[in-house]
C-alpha cells in the first residue's frame, strides 16, 4: 500500500480549516497556505532526520505515542476556539523539544522568509501545524 504522508496532513488542513488558522494569526488565506505547504514536508523531514538515531527514533515515538490524535476530530472546533492558544504553545514546545530551539527558530524564520509570512505567524502556524502533522502520523502508524 502506497501513501504519500505530506498529503495525508495536507489533506487535513484545507478548506474551514485553513482560513480558521489564517484568522487565527492573521495573515490572508494564501500566505497562510504557503507557509503549511512549505513547513509539512520540512516538519516531516525533521521527523525523518530526528529518527536516523537511536536516541532520536526513541524520542518521536514517544512524542507520537502521548499525542493526542482526538484534535483530528474536530480540527475546526479546536481553531475556532480558545484551545488553538493550547494547540500552538503545545505544538511549539513540540517542535523545540524535537529540532532544538535554534533549529526550529532557524526553520521558522526560512519559511517566513520564503513564503512572505511574518515569522510571527509562520510560528504561530506551524505551532498549529505540527500537532496536526504528529496525529496524522500516530493514526497511520496505528493503522487507520
Amino acid at each position: 500500500m502506497s501513501f504519500n504522508l505530506v498529503e495525508l496532513v495536507k489533506d487535513q488542513i484545507s478548506g474551514q480549516v485553513l482560513g480558521q488558522i489564517s484568522n487565527a494569526v492573521g495573515e490572508n488565506t494564501e500566505a497562510t497556505k504557503s507557509v503549511i505547504d512549505s513547513a509539512i514536508p520540512a516538519l516531516l523531514g525533521g521527523l525523518m532526520d530526528k529518527a536516523s538515531s537511536d536516541e532520536g527514533a526513541s524520542a518521536l515515538f514517544d512524542t507520537i505515542k502521548n499525542q493526542d490524535d482526538s484534535i483530528l476530530d474536530n480540527l475546526s472546533g479546536v481553531i475556532g476556539s480558545k484551545s488553538k492558544d493550547s494547540l500552538m504553545e503545545g505544538g511549539s514546545d513540540m517542535l523545540g523539544s524535537l529540532f532544538g530551539g535554534n533549529a526550529a527558530s532557524g526553520l521558522m524564520g526560512a519559511i517566513s522568509g520564503a513564503t512572505g509570512a511574518s515569522q510571527g505567524s509562520a510560528g504561530s502556524i506551524m505551532g498549529m501545524v505540527a500537532p496536526m502533522a504528529m496525529s496524522t502520523v500516530k493514526r497511520y502508524m496505528a493503522g487507520g
